[in-house]
Order: C-alpha cells, then sequence, then structure tokens
C-alpha cells in the first residue's frame, strides 16, 4: 500500500468570542445600575456578587476564546498533514508528530454527535491512548470518508 497524506487543520469561528462580549456586557451593566440577579422574581444574587460573577465568567470566557484561537493559528503554521503508510498512522499532536503502529491500536470507534459532527475515535496500548479525528477538520468530506476507510482496512488487518 502507498502512503497516503491527508491534511487536517482545525477550524475556528469568531462566535466563540460570543459569551464573552456578552458577560461584559452584563458585568457593565451590573456594575453601572448596581443590579443583582434574579429568577422568577427572587434575588440570587446581590450587587457586588452579581459583578464579581459576571465578571468572572466573562474573564474565563475570555482565556477559554483566546485559548482556542492560539490553537487554531498554531495548526495553521503547522505542517498539519496526517500519513498512512502500510503500518504506522503519523498525525500531529499538540506541538509534536505522533507514530501509531496499527498493531498497537485496539479499538476503532465512529462517533457521529449532533454538536461536532462525525468523528473516528481510536484507542492504543491498551486503551491508554485516545486519539480523535473530527470530519470538520478534514479538506473535504471525500478526503475524510477516504481517510475512514484507509484506517478501518488497517486496523482490521492488523
Amino acid at each position: 500500500m502507498e502512503q497516503k497524506t491527508f491534511i487536517y487543520k482545525s477550524q475556528f469561528s469568531y462566535w466563540i468570542f460570543l459569551p464573552a462580549v456578552i458577560f461584559s456586557g452584563l458585568t457593565f451593566y451590573c456594575y453601572q445600575y448596581h443590579s443583582n440577579i434574579a429568577f422568577k422574581g427572587k434575588k440570587i444574587i446581590e450587587f457586588p456578587y452579581s459583578y464579581y460573577l459576571t465578571g468572572i465568567l466573562c474573564f474565563l470566557f475570555l482565556i477559554y476564546s483566546i485559548y482556542k484561537f492560539k490553537k487554531h493559528k498554531d495548526s495553521i503554521q503547522n505542517n498539519s498533514t496526517i500519513k498512512i503508510s502500510q503500518g504506522v498512522l503519523v498525525f500531529p499532536h499538540k506541538k509534536s508528530t505522533l507514530n501509531v503502529d496499527f498493531k498497537s491500536i485496539n479499538e476503532l470507534y465512529l462517533k457521529d454527535n449532533s454538536d461536532d459532527g462525525e468523528s473516528i475515535i481510536i484507542y492504543s496500548d491498551n486503551s491508554k491512548n485516545r486519539y480523535e479525528f473530527f470530519h470538520d477538520y478534514f479538506e473535504s468530506t471525500e478526503k475524510y470518508i477516504e481517510f475512514k476507510t484507509s484506517i478501518e482496512k488497517l486496523v482490521s488487518i492488523n
């Protein structure tokens, strides 16, 4: 079997910053108007704490959004290709490249989720390591299907 190469890059949407923007607006509103957080007419959190809570949530969502943005930028800068040869699967993982031998793969799972879409999950080394490949990160649906069928054939052979 010849070596197959697939381009695998994460996707990013600027909508991920929306919760941080919303909570910054709520923080400003709570601070400016000394507002409480209420539910069905009952005060749940009073003024100074409502301001602190919305501020902390704004900060946490902002940190998460920046983390996702940085992860996306790293994915673009790195050579994000997946290579499949007869015995080895080579793919980027965090800031390095991993080589997974097909003999060490003990489980292959196809997951279809309404939030994340379809993905392939590979468990290796007696389920110690888990690697997930998302459909949306491939350059096209055809490439994802080719990747999926190649993985399924090679895992069933070994």
